[in-house]
């Protein structure tokens, strides 16, 4: 039997099993392509799936998992997380003793990434985006798969979205914009300068592809709220009538704060810098508990699969239009039948 044969895409219910086998957590929430379809991703490979679990004591969690789980640690892993070993540098952000990443390698063929985050701390960034790492990702289309906080956790999820619609509003100042155009700013809040972006360690349209994926799960938590004002396909921009207090706490004192600049440059200047630096402090955090190993084969991984979508999409560009390839010659329009045959 082949490897491919071996791989079996995972479910909701094969991750609340794999739960029973960890100990307790607050909320597990499923994000990303693998549990989401996205438009330019390929099917029938192996898979990496996202899961993010909130728990209210992250170093009492790794513990107890450890116990149970010890392969889900790596050397590094072990020293960080359970003997509380961190170096000076990192154990001055406070960030870095609340989230962390952990791997389940070769569960039904494909493996599964966990992001342990610190329930209170996840919950004050919804509010704040004062890291944005966390809303950002719950920006795009999730399923909460386990709710012990009740309430908490949907009017967190709720407020945070709608102030991705209206941080779009802002953001897009022109009087009418696109139903794709507003979802697509959505879609792009936490990837303005990520660090996953800015090394080619993504796919160059990774947030098109979110949004031509997500479409339904974009009109119904966004397009149909209820002070988005529609017309035809176009949506009118009634930004002037957001305050800014209406906004998550960091993003509204740093508007506050720099008023020689309008309120839509500063609302990206403020994303663009928490972008970065909070995906480079989580990159920086996975690596020391994931291992060297672990983080180089995921960087890798992402490469080469950033690269097969480039070369993918040029190729039925280049087949589709007959345009000049990198090389400076011209490509002639193909046929579906010597498409599909190449």
């Amino acid at each position: 039997m082949s490897k491919q044969e071996n791989i079996h895409p995972l479910s909701e219910k094969d991750i609340l099993k794999l739960l029973e086998q960890m100990p307790k957590v607050d909320a597990a929430i499923i994000y990303g392509s693998a549990f989401f379809k996205q438009s330019g991703v390929e099917t029938g490979e192996k898979k990496s799936y996202d899961v993010m679990l909130l728990v209210s004591d992250p170093n009492a969690w790794h513990r107890q998992n450890y116990a149970i789980n010890r392969e889900d640690y790596s050397y590094l892993g072990r020293l960080f997380l359970i003997h509380n070993y961190l170096p000076k540098k990192v154990i001055k952000n406070p960030i870095n003793q609340k989230i962390s990443c952990i791997f389940k390698e070769q569960y039904n063929g494909n493996e599964i990434k966990f992001l342990i985050i610190e329930t209170a701390m996840a919950l004050h960034s919804a509010y704040t985006w004062d890291y944005i790492s966390i809303p950002g990702r719950w920006h795009k289309e999730i399923k909460v798969v386990v709710n012990n906080l009740g309430e908490s956790l949907d009017k967190a999820l709720e407020f945070n979205r709608e102030s991705a619609a209206k941080v779009s509003l802002i953001i897009n100042s022109h009087d009418q914009i696109s139903e794709e155009e507003f979802e697509e700013t959505i879609a792009n809040i936490s990837y303005m300068k990520d660090v996953r972006m800015t090394t080619g360690s993504e796919d160059a349209d990774k947030v098109k592809n979110i949004r031509d994926g997500s479409k339904r799960f974009l009109q119904l938590h966004y397009v149909n709220l209820p002070f988005i004002k529609k017309e035809d396909r176009y949506i009118l921009n009634t930004s002037k009538q957001i305050t800014t207090g209406e906004l998550p706490t960091n993003m509204a004192q740093y508007i506050w704060s720099t008023p020689e600049k309008t309120r839509g440059q500063v609302v990206r200047e403020y994303l663009e810098k928490r972008t970065e630096q909070d995906s480079v402090s989580l990159a920086i955090r996975c690596f020391c508990t994931t291992g060297p190993k672990k983080a180089a084969q995921v960087f890798i991984g992402k490469k080469i699969k950033a690269l097969k979508s480039k070369l993918y999409k040029g190729e039925h560009y280049h087949v589709a239009f007959g345009r000049k390839n990198d090389l400076g010659k011209k490509t002639e329009p193909k046929g579906i039948k010597q498409l599909v045959k190449k």
